[in-house]
């Protein structure tokens, strides 16, 4: 889905009509206390872009086709209510610290958990029986950070401000079990956007976003306030483009009496092609070299590579004191060099008293040196 709205967009939230045709629906069935009919509309197109946003990131997370759709909005007087229709889950926790106000709390069923963490830690997703520990918590954490944090950037563009979001607390909920949860989603109404979550063929299941009344309210107002300042900044063009069109008319005979006088003249005019003078290249160093001796004292931060290596979250959760990491350099193979990021040179490691050293064995020129610094 597209992080920007359309036309169609605009208009649907701005006249209260859904661009889902199954929200209506859904809507129509239930009778809203706090929000109105447009509130909900909104609310509901929020979380229909931002999550098909997300969507994107987690299935280039779990290597598998993710989809997120059909955002149903509902209300609860409080969290308790959600709770009691859930099985055991788990909650995942995300502060608003810029751009938008409160916290979001998404809720995952424990078996989408388990399938979701074993895919991140390189397994195939095929879980008989779900067990959530400490591994399967921080999994699932990353995924979600990530996630969220696409989501948020999505926002960004849809409110036309920065949104930053803290990272993510992870909690177990078992059944009947009192959730500890940010005070802002505790104390009073919330608001529950379900979606519908269909990872490969292993996930076909549903996730709830919950927000508390407030944010719900603060999120529409702050889209509603951005809207409207578009339309009149829209009407402001409209008005200024009729007046642009009267001026360039009176400028348009203006031009043309101009004209006539000139080309009536009977002085005569010399048109000739414009010379430039030649461009040389100045990149070279000789040449650069008065400039570079303001630059001679800034210090440059130099790293020495020895290798690198890729390792699935699994790995890297179960490394301990003592494991070994095979590198991609050859054992005899030269090492690199880097100036702030920038490849200058190849050596070889030796050992300088108590210290490490690099016997620099290939470097390149001294203009691509600077080039590339």
């Amino acid at each position: 889905m597209s992080e920007k709205l359309s036309q169609e967009d605009i208009d649907n939230m701005l006249t209260g009509n859904s661009g889902n045709q199954d929200s209506p629906e859904e809507v129509s069935g239930n009778d809203f206390k706090y929000l109105t009919t447009k509130e909900v509309d909104t609310i509901g197109e929020i979380g229909n872009i931002s999550m098909g946003s997300a969507a994107t990131t987690l299935s280039m997370l779990l290597g598998n086709k993710v989809e997120v759709t059909t955002p149903r909005v509902k209300e609860y007087a409080g969290i308790e209510e959600v709770c009691k229709s859930l099985k055991e889950s788990v909650f995942i926790e995300i502060d608003y610290t810029t751009g938008l106000q409160g916290t979001s709390v998404l809720i995952l069923a424990a078996q989408d958990t388990a399938i979701i963490a074993d895919l991140m830690m390189g397994g195939d997703g095929i879980v008989k029986k779900p067990e959530i520990g400490e591994l399967q918590l921080s999994a699932v954490g990353e995924a979600m950070n990530q996630m969220m944090g696409t989501s948020a950037t999505a926002l960004s563009s849809m409110f036309n401000t920065s949104i930053e979001i803290s990272a993510p607390t992870v909690k177990y909920q078992q059944t009947d079990e009192k959730p500890e949860l940010a005070t802002d989603v505790l104390k009073g109404p919330i608001i529950a956007i379900a979606f519908d979550l269909k990872v490969g063929d292993l996930i076909n299941s549903e996730m709830i976003q919950v927000i508390s009344l407030d944010a719900a309210k603060d999120q529409v107002e702050k889209l509603m306030s951005l809207m409207n300042s578009m339309i009149e900044n829209v009407a402001s063009s409209v008005s200024g483009s009729t007046q642009t069109d009267s001026v360039q008319t009176a400028a348009a005979g203006m031009s043309s009496s101009v004209s006539h006088e000139i080309g009536s003249s009977e002085r005569p005019v010399t048109v000739q092609p414009v010379q430039f003078a030649a461009f040389n290249d100045l990149n070279s160093f000789g040449e650069t070299g008065k400039n570079l001796d303001l630059l001679m004292d800034v210090k440059l931060k130099l790293t020495v590579e020895l290798g690198r290596s890729e390792l699935a979250i699994k790995k890297v959760l179960e490394l301990t004191r003592g494991s070994i990491i095979e590198l991609d350099k050859v054992a005899g193979e030269p090492v690199e060099l880097y100036a702030n990021g920038k490849l200058i040179a190849k050596g070889e490691v030796v050992v300088i008293e108590d210290n490490f050293g690099l016997r620099i064995t290939s470097i390149v020129s001294p203009d691509n040196r600077i080039k590339n610094l």
